[in-house]
């Protein structure tokens, strides 16, 4: 039996070669990309579950609310916070804080110097609370010695080689020696820990002379595994008011979240972060095969009357209309099974590009017992999906009508669903592809308050406030070089935050949060901010300690349209306010722009902007480079620029909108091989009617006009139930942004508009075919 509906499989592609290669290709196509965004989303939902018992691993988060109901969630919590959770709770097993090293390092290994910024932080219970495995070393207590060190493999390779790196000595910073401990194996891509060094927490308190005991200072995420059995809801339930314990009058609300659901979902709502991301690919894959599928469909009952005889001849001979279907079924399977062996191919093929776009490194595991079970799950249900209408209409043939000769009659409701749906589906790719794309461009050409234009940025790693003057001087001295200031962050991603800031007037229960800029000499003039009022910080009036510059939305809660020469007190140091600045966007444009403090910090300082004049030039970056390497020659002169990193904001939209991009262009490219099928199939239908109307006095115009009003009419439909349907989708998702484009009529009309004239291009030569032919020969063929 299966011999020889193989037989029948081969014949019938063999028969109808260019049909074929077209349903197989279509179906191979959608097969692929299905399989393309499920490795994607399968790596996406792999994040921190190789962890064993990783449904008992949390991460802790704080609620802190302030004025207006305005509230505020960010993973930092209080030092002290992890130590009084393990003696106060009995369900706590263990608990960690982790924290970076702030800024890069100088690491010095086997008498050679390098720089590092993945230097992590974090207590002894974080090796046992997690799965990194111990390859070298002490495997149990790795961080208990405060002068402790874990390296990667990696690491490990880079500074000793071959060697083995036990007890050897690590030095940081030319004044911290440590030794290391263990060396763990490389860290999984699909982890949300990522460190090159691991060191005790307490090397905090002597590199930053930073107070450990501190319940003000928000800077660790605190990281809790439960005991066995213990709800993690009763458990959340009883920490949520923990800190008012130690700060009675905070208003911080703790939370937990699991590890599992760290790398894809918000702590601010379920809909933002990742995951949203996730669920629109999930839901583009479904689409994109289910489009495929009613290809499939439309192609295959297109020719069903060149099998309206063999169906007649087999229910003579006695076959039943349920063994019919079942064959075309398995015809279908069949068909299917040979598009996913193409599918394959193509994967194989394009792979390399989509880890490209995706910045992942997806791997095809055919050998994977889940892999190999979810894509015969695939095969089985787009076989049956997509033949099981083909199925019971052909195996409804009546054998005398088809014996003699007279067409089976078909509805063409259910195949103008299938058209229709298909350009719906289509149509609405296109428009969410392009309104993404108008979001990106507004967001690329915002004024965002500043020119991150030609500037680039380094860091000093070691003595600062002794080598930064001296570099200054140098490289104001190179023509081409504009301006040059310091700073502990740049203005695209300010993330110090106090609500210690107190001024006459303010009301005593008024519970606001500041955002901090530690910014130097020439701040202001470097990133080209504009003063409303007063001035920027300047040598001409000293040192200029404890002046505040602040921007617009902060004279708005001080009640004072211009507030220069007023008292301000932060963290209980009281200094004058000297100028405003138009607000900027120091962060994400996805968030709303807070009340700001700049003030002079030389010891806080890490960050050197340079602005140049005109375009990026080599020749000027190589004078840069010997100025870096005259003044501080033991660290490499490595730079970025702050165009770029504003860019990087956005990685995650610059990638949908990619993905979006190329994968609409394959569905678009699936729903005009169905409309090819559907122009065929009006061919066939319609021949005989054509050329009647043509004895009767039509012109080949006016057939033409008649035969592609048809199709347009299906497509005006199908746009208009896509424009509603992608409107509400792209209104979701530009509510994330707290700036953002208004979505205009022009992009839904210029996406019917394109759909058009795909489609026009599609049947264009059906329809002229059908025109075109003669009469005679077309009424006599019938």
């Amino acid at each position: 039996m299966f011999r020889n509906l193989l037989k029948i499989i081969v014949r019938n592609l063999y028969r109808q070669k260019v049909f074929s290669v077209i349903n197989i290709l279509g179906l191979a196509i959608g097969i692929a990309c299905a399989i393309l965004i499920y490795l994607w989303v399968q790596n996406e939902l792999s994040f921190d579950k190789f962890h064993q018992d990783s449904e008992r691993l949390f991460t802790l988060y704080e609620d802190q609310f302030y004025e207006a109901g305005e509230q505020f969630t960010m993973y930092s919590t209080p030092a002290p916070l992890a130590g009084a959770l393990k003696q106060t709770f009995t369900e706590v097993e263990g608990v960690s804080r982790y924290v970076s090293s702030w800024k890069k390092l100088t690491i010095k290994a086997d008498e050679q110097s390098y720089v590092e910024e993945r230097v992590w932080m974090a207590d002894p219970d974080f090796l046992r609370m997690f799965n990194f495995p111990v390859v070298l070393g002490n495997m149990k207590t790795p961080l208990d010695d405060a002068n402790s060190i874990v390296l990667t493999r990696r690491i490990a390779s880079k500074y000793f080689g071959k060697e083995n790196p036990i007890g050897r000595e690590v030095e940081i910073n030319s004044q911290f020696r440590f030794l290391v401990t263990a060396v763990i194996d490389d860290l999984p891509e699909n982890s949300s820990f990522q460190f090159d060094l691991l060191v005790p927490v307490d090397f905090m308190a002597r590199l930053w002379a930073f107070d450990l005991e501190n319940w003000t200072a928000h800077s660790f995420q605190t990281l809790v595994k439960l005991r066995e059995g213990v709800a993690a809801t009763e458990f959340e339930g009883k920490i949520r008011n923990f800190i008012q314990q130690y700060l009675p009058e905070t208003q911080i609300k703790l939370g937990l979240q699991p590890i599992s659901r760290m790398h894809l979902h918000s702590i601010q709502s379920d809909w933002a972060g990742p995951v949203l991301y996730v669920r629109m690919f999930s839901f583009l894959a479904f689409l994109i095969l289910v489009i495929a599928c009613f290809n499939f469909m439309n192609l295959n009952t297109a020719r069903s009357e060149k099998r309206a005889r063999e169906v007649g001849i087999r229910k003579v001979v006695g076959a039943q209309r349920i063994q019919l279907v079942l064959q075309f079924l398995a015809e279908s399977v069949g068909i299917t099974l040979l598009a996913f062996g193409v599918g394959i191919a193509l994967v194989e093929i394009f792979l390399p590009v989509f880890n490209q776009l995706t910045s992942r490194e997806l791997v095809l595991s055919i050998g994977n017992t889940g892999f190999l079970l979810g894509m015969v799950g695939i095969v089985i249900v787009t076989g049956i999906f997509s033949g099981i209408y083909p199925a019971i209409f052909l195996s409804s043939y009546k054998p005398v009508m088809v014996l003699r000769g007279i067409p089976p009659q078909e509805s063409t409701l259910f195949r103008k669903f299938l058209v229709v749906s298909q350009f719906a589906m289509s149509v609405g790719l296109i428009i969410c592809t392009v309104i993404v794309h108008q979001q990106l461009h507004f967001i690329k050409g915002k004024d965002i308050g500043f020119n991150r234009n030609n500037v680039i940025y380094c860091e000093i790693v070691n003595n600062f406030n002794q080598r930064y003057p001296e570099l200054k001087e140098e490289l104001l001295k190179v023509p081409g070089v504009h301006w040059v200031t310091a700073a502990n962050q740049m203005p695209i991603d300010i993330a110090s935050s106090t609500k210690d800031v107190k001024w006459m007037g303010k009301n005593p229960d008024s519970n606001v949060l500041f955002q901090l800029c530690y910014a130097d000499f020439d701040f202001v003039e470097t990133f080209e901010m504009k003063v409303l009022y007063g001035r920027s910080f300047s040598r001409v009036f000293g040192d200029d300690s404890l002046k505040f510059i602040i921007n617009r939305k902060a004279t708005k809660l001080l009640g004072e349209e211009n507030p220069v020469g007023m008292k301000l007190s932060v963290w209980g140091d009281e200094g004058e306010i000297i100028g405003v600045v138009k607000d900027f966007n120091y962060n994400s444009l996805q968030n709303e722009i807070e009340p700001l403090i700049m003030m002079r910090a030389p010891e806080a300082y890490q960050l050197v902007a340079i602005r140049i004049r005109g375009e990026k030039s080599p020749l000027l970056l190589k004078k840069i480079r010997r100025c870096w390497e005259k003044v501080i020659p033991d660290q490499p002169f490595d730079y970025r620029y702050l165009e770029e990193d504003f860019s990087f904001l956005y990685r995650l939209e610059n990638r949908m909108a990619r993905i979006f991009k190329y994968f609409s262009i394959l569905a678009v490219v699936i729903s005009c091989l169905g409309l090819l099928g559907l122009a065929a199939f009006v061919a066939e239908r319609r021949t005989k009617e054509m050329g009647l109307r043509k004895v009767v006095g039509a012109s080949v115009e006016n057939v033409f006009v008649l035969l592609i009003s048809q199709f347009m009419k299906w497509i005006l439909y199908a746009n208009l139930i896509a424009w509603p349907i992608s409107y509400w989708l792209m209104e979701r998702w530009l509510q994330g942004f707290a700036f953002r484009i208004s979505i205009g009529w022009s992009v839904f009309i210029v996406s019917g508009l394109i759909s058009m004239g795909i489609a026009l291009l599609t049947v264009i030569y059906q329809a002229l075919r059908v025109a075109n032919t003669n009469p005679v020969a077309s009424i006599k063929c019938e």
